[in-house]
């Protein structure tokens, strides 16, 4: 009876032997997967630490606005004739012209910027000054646009010189 007693526990140690294995088998399939997507870039089992980083703020960088609007009064004082039109002459760029109406003593144009013009008061034909003296143009100066960022209009004032007798 001793041989049967002494068999038992034998049996017991060999299934407990069994049940290890297969546990540390087990332990080892579970360890290799998420190992495996832990190396493979599959973050569904366990996301990766990130360390927090700032993120750059970026600001919108202002630009120049391309055409500016310019408005304003023509002081046609000694003329009996104010001005019909003014010409806005770019010398930088091959002489070109913009060309307003003048109506009632105000003007209004969109001009490129970052150019300087040339002033000129036209009349549709000949007209004469308080003094007598035929006119069909006349200089009224310069208009510089370089302007700064973001200016999308300026009011300016044109005064005519006085005519010389």
């Amino acid at each position: 009876m001793n041989n049967q007693t002494s068999s038992v526990p034998k049996k017991a140690n060999r299934n407990r032997s069994i049940g290890i294995a297969v546990a540390l088998i087990a332990l080892i399939v579970v360890v290799a997967i998420v190992g495996f997507y832990l190396f493979n870039g599959n973050n569904s089992i366990v996301a990766p630490i990130q360390t927090p980083t700032s993120t750059p703020v970026s600001t919108p960088t202002p630009t120049l606005v391309s055409n500016i609007q310019v408005s304003g009064t023509v002081d046609y004082k000694g003329l009996e004739i104010q001005p019909t039109q003014i010409e806005f002459v770019d010398t930088d760029n091959n002489n070109l012209t913009y060309t307003t109406p003048v109506q009632n003593g105000f003007y209004n144009i969109s001009l490129p910027s970052q150019q300087i013009y040339d002033v000129v008061g036209t009349w549709g034909g000949l007209t004469i000054n308080a003094t007598g003296i035929p006119m069909s143009r006349i200089d009224m100066g310069t208009l510089n646009l370089n302007v700064g960022v973001g200016i999308t209009s300026i009011a300016q004032n044109l005064p005519i010189p006085n005519p010389s007798p």
